[in-house]
């Protein structure tokens, strides 16, 4: 890949957790230079005592006159345990606050993820979305940067 741009989106989305209180979604964009590569979502999941942020991401051809078949989408279940590397588990490919995600994309299952073609990129991309965009900060490797869980409120997104 070429120069990887993130941007997220500054709106809040989605419906948030019944049970746990969430705050809803988030939304965003990644560009491969100047070029559309991605589409983004993410939104709380897991358990308070075990929570995860559920990233949606759909990668592909977005000219106008591409088509949902020449693009790949896969959920991912991602967190930080303490002193650990970060986790990120392909899952249901399918967000209760985003039920339009799985219309952008064939949808990757998870038995399958490992083997699918564009996996690989899939992975790097999600690596770049929780490293450029702040509201992620509690997934990255800094200490200092951490919050304890993910919200759709965080700080002014990085580019």
């Amino acid at each position: 890949m070429g120069q990887i741009k993130v941007e997220p989106g500054e709106d809040m989305l989605g419906y948030g957790c019944a049970c746990c209180g969430g705050d809803g979604g988030v939304r965003g964009f990644v560009y491969d230079g100047e070029d559309p590569l991605a589409i983004y979502y993410a939104e709380s999941g897991g358990m308070a005592n075990m929570p995860v942020v559920l990233i949606g991401v759909a990668i592909g051809a977005w000219e106008a006159d591409t088509t949902k078949a020449q693009r790949s989408c896969i959920v991912f279940a991602c967190r930080k345990p303490e002193g650990a590397p970060r986790e990120m588990t392909p899952t249901i490919p399918y967000l209760l606050g985003f039920p339009e995600f799985p219309m952008l994309a064939t949808a990757i299952e998870p038995e399958n993820a490992k083997d699918h073609p564009d996996y690989a990129r899939l992975v790097e991309v999600c690596n770049e979305i929780i490293d450029k965009d702040a509201r992620f900060a509690h997934l990255r490797n800094d200490p200092a940067a951490r919050r304890t869980r993910f919200a759709a409120d965080a700080p002014t997104p990085e580019t």
